[in-house]
């Protein structure tokens, strides 16, 4: 076979082998070599780029923009798609935070049975909680598997923590702050109730501040059920660029809602105590260099 019957030949095998790789990666399946195909998809990009340049120096043009086109897909599929296969292999690496809202106020004896083994079964790095004099079992539970807690200056509100919290009054007075050993967190806890209504002009105010509450990966968490609709709300959201965890859930907890920042990925949003707490873990979409978290 001559070289100008090899050529044809060639082209196709070559194309046919990248539309392969492309079409595994793009559209993985559960296989070892799907997964590992997908993870390797950056060397294979810049493989492809210097496969290219190999064939540019022996004068085989239609090989070599083969190559380049594959390289210019792979770039652009690594750039784009955030659902891709490539992008969860890599994200198995980031880490994962688990936060639960808990409403533990009103609570019937009967029902304290319930909240008490619900509790000793939940897991969750961070836990913001209201609660009355009722759930004085539930807090001991709570007690026995988080050593570090922080009653907020809104009344009957607390967050617990499996790492340490101190207090950041150099920039809130009402702030604590979580040394987190994993990534960068920032949590802006919006009660309403009685003791501390949550008007417009406090949320104004959070608006102006937008700029050093939105440094780091954060979440939003707020009781009111008018809150997520409200104009003041609509603005802060904007101004740090938040995201609904609930916008993809046909169901909605009352009064509950967390957002968060698009450096955090949802991953799993549920209420493990109907109609008493929201329950989410969400997945860092890059690291940080910085171990804090805030508390507002």
């Amino acid at each position: 076979m001559n070289l100008s019957m090899k050529q044809p030949f060639l082209q196709l095998v070559y194309l046919g082998a990248m539309m392969s790789l492309l079409y595994i990666s793009y559209f993985p399946g559960d296989s070892a070599f799907a997964q590992k195909i997908a993870a390797e998809s950056l060397s294979i990009m810049f493989g492809l780029f210097l496969v290219g340049g190999i064939f540019l120096f022996l004068k085989r043009p239609y090989l070599m923009l083969q190559s380049w086109l594959a390289c210019m897909s792979f770039c652009y599929f690594l750039k784009g798609s955030s659902d891709s296969f490539y992008y969860a292999s890599m994200q198995q690496q980031q880490p994962v935070f688990q936060l639960l809202q808990l409403d533990l106020k009103s609570i019937s004896s009967e029902e304290n049975i319930l909240l008490l083994e619900k509790l000793s079964q939940l897991e969750a790095d961070l836990i913001y909680l209201q609660a009355d004099q009722s759930a004085d079992a539930c807090l001991s539970e709570i007690e026995k598997k988080y050593s570090h807690k922080y009653e907020l200056e809104t009344k009957n509100s607390w967050v617990y923590s499996q790492r340490p919290l101190i207090i950041d009054s150099s920039n809130w007075t009402f702030a604590p702050l979580l040394i987190d050993t994993q990534a960068q967190i920032r949590l802006l806890c919006l009660p309403q109730n009685k003791q501390e209504p949550l008007n417009s002009k406090k949320l104004q105010q959070l608006s102006k501040h937008s700029a050093f509450i939105g440094a780091a990966p954060l979440f939003v968490v707020s009781w009111s059920q008018d809150l997520p609709w409200s104009e003041e709300l609509r603005n802060l959201r904007q101004s740090l660029e938040l995201e609904d965890s609930q916008l993809d859930i046909n169901w909605q907890t009352e009064g509950q809602h967390i957002f968060h920042s698009k450096e955090l990925r949802c991953l799993e949003l549920n209420s493990p105590i109907e109609a008493r707490s929201l329950f989410g873990r969400y997945q860092m979409q890059k690291t940080t260099a910085t171990a804090a978290a805030s508390y507002l």
